[in-house]
């Protein structure tokens, strides 16, 4: 689709979305997960999409997963704008996940209920769903702690399929058989607008 009628859809579904209201119990589950500070919320914003869709060439053949993704916008996007076979979320808090559950409704209500099967929306925990058909990752990971992104690039090394995995810190160690990619201009964040603290791996 349009980039124009992917904002104007996206807004629609989204438009009841006051901004992240984790309670204390969500805050707990997520930070004993990844970290004290990974319940800390910023998203990808429309810009950022594209701008990451453009570096990884990312299109129709991908299998797009969100590790980490919130209230679900960029899975969506993924799905309206570039067409992505299959385009995945995987969120721990529920609060969060339930938002983009209701956002992915509203945009079938719109017309979509035909592509159910090309969007899915998982409340769990990274480190343990079933990522291995990815081709295309996204991690959030600006507040995740070292230890964590340390067993995700575990995680991720055992994806036969994946090509290219976007991050916004680098893995301690590095991700088995992938090539660290140079340091590149900033996706653009909900929190930071064009500062370079994000990075591709592919």
């Amino acid at each position: 689709l349009a980039a124009d009628y992917t904002d104007t859809l996206l807004d629609a579904a989204y438009a009841e979305y006051e901004g992240d209201e984790m309670d204390e119990r969500d805050q707990e589950v997520v930070s004993a997960v990844s970290g004290k500070l990974g319940f800390v919320y910023g998203e990808i914003t429309a810009q950022g999409v594209r701008r990451l869709a453009r570096r990884v060439h990312l299109g129709s053949g991908d299998r797009f997963y969100d590790l980490g993704s919130g209230v679900g916008r960029a899975v969506l996007h993924a799905f309206l704008e570039f067409g992505v076979q299959r385009s995945v979320g995987v969120e721990l808090a529920s609060s969060r996940h339930k938002q983009a559950e209701l956002a992915w409704r509203r945009l079938q209500a719109a017309g979509f209920e035909d592509w159910a099967g090309c969007v899915s929306l998982v409340q769990g925990d990274i480190l343990q769903e079933d990522c291995r058909e990815a081709t295309v990752i996204f991690v959030s990971s600006l507040c995740f702690s070292a230890d964590f992104m340390r067993i995700l690039a575990l995680k991720l090394a055992s994806c036969p399929d994946l090509r290219a995995v976007v991050s916004l810190q680098r893995f301690p160690d590095g991700i088995n058989g992938f090539a660290v990619g140079e340091d590149w201009e900033g996706l653009e964040m909900s929190w930071m607008v064009g500062k370079d603290r994000d990075q591709v791996r592919a």
